[in-house]
């Protein structure tokens, strides 16, 4: 079940949502929460962290083979199943980098999906725990 090969690809993905969270937090801070009657870090952090181990949880389902037949709507509306078809526009980037890159790609569908479910739960705890140890530390 678990490969090294996909050790890096979930490190990448869970930076990428990590940093995804991050501005999504601070937009919501700047834009909704104008008088600051929520804070970043006990709020913010914690409402991201709860919705990345949500969506670890659905993934972790989709693993024991449950399915959830309403999203596939998501895959009509934006043409997400068609990604073999789409041309790439842009060169290699192994012209600039001297080692090989881990490939989300060539992953098996299995694979991809423990790839997605554990980005989630480290980007989850991550943000969870970080708004406990402010809740605790602050007091």
């Amino acid at each position: 079940m678990f490969s090294p090969e996909i050790i890096k690809p979930l490190l990448y993905k869970a930076f990428y949502k990590f940093v995804l969270a991050i501005a999504v937090i601070l937009v919501w801070h700047r834009f909704i929460n104008q008088n600051s009657y929520y804070g970043i870090f006990d709020t913010g952090f914690f409402v991201v962290g709860v919705f990345y181990l949500m969506l670890a949880w659905m993934n972790y389902l989709s693993l024991d083979g449950i399915k959830l037949h309403g999203l596939n709507i998501f895959k009509v509306l934006f043409h997400m199943g068609d990604k073999n078809t789409r041309q790439k526009k842009n060169g290699s980037m192994m012209d600039f980098v001297q080692q090989d890159l881990p490939d989300y790609d060539n992953l098996s569908k299995e694979d991809k999906s423990i790839v997605i479910f554990g980005a989630n739960l480290l980007t989850g705890l991550i943000m969870t725990l970080a708004s406990f140890a402010y809740i605790a530390f602050a007091f």
